[in-house]
This record gives structure tokens, sequence and C-alpha cells, in this order.
């Protein structure tokens, strides 16, 4: 009657080894899943590396050009989602405000 013992022993102990094993599988699963589906294919989300944007919704084009010699400063802000552009100028060298002086929608939404 010994044997049977020992043997049943044997399996509860092998039992729980592979619980633990596959229980600590999963959780290691649970906390890598930074992956993101991008057309079709599977690319993982590093913090330091995000996911490229696939469309202009939210973004923002600028630009800035400064006259001959330097005393006013013009910039154009175009919002892509709505169309709509601000033309911003500085001429205070001291200061630097941005006042607005036109806005327009491009887009006609």
């Amino acid at each position: 009657m010994r044997y049977p013992k020992f043997l049943l022993n044997a399996f509860a102990t092998l039992g729980v080894f592979a619980f633990i094993f596959l229980a600590c599988s999963v959780a290691e699963d649970v906390v890598n899943d930074d992956t993101v589906i991008v057309d079709d294919e599977v690319v993982i989300v590093d913090d330091e590396n995000p996911p490229p944007i696939e469309n202009n919704y939210g973004k923002y084009q600028m630009t800035t050009v400064k006259t001959s010699d330097s005393r006013i400063i013009y910039t154009t802000i175009l919002n892509t989602e709505t169309g709509e552009t601000k033309l911003y100028t500085a001429a205070s060298s001291s200061s630097w405000v941005y006042n607005l002086l036109r806005s327009e929608n491009l887009g006609g939404f």
C-alpha cells in the first residue's frame, strides 16, 4: 500500500507545479499585451515608440514667416480636421505676444 500513496503524492505535486506554471505564463501574457493591429499587421507598442497615427484628425500644421528686418512674425495654423486656418502676428520684440489677425475656414464645413 505504500506505492499508491507515493504515486498519488507525486501526481498531486506535479499538478500543483503545472497549475503554478500555467497561471504564471497567462499572467505574463496579460502584462505584456501591448500590441495594436494596424492594417492586419500586429504592431508591438513601446512606451518610447508609440504607433504611427494613420489619420489627420486633430492634427495641426503650422508655418512661421519673418519679415526681412525680423520685426514682425506671421504664424499660420491649420486645423486639418475642420479646415480652419488662423493667422497670428507678433510685432513686439520685447514680449512677442501673438495677436489673431485673420481666421478663415478653408474646409467649407
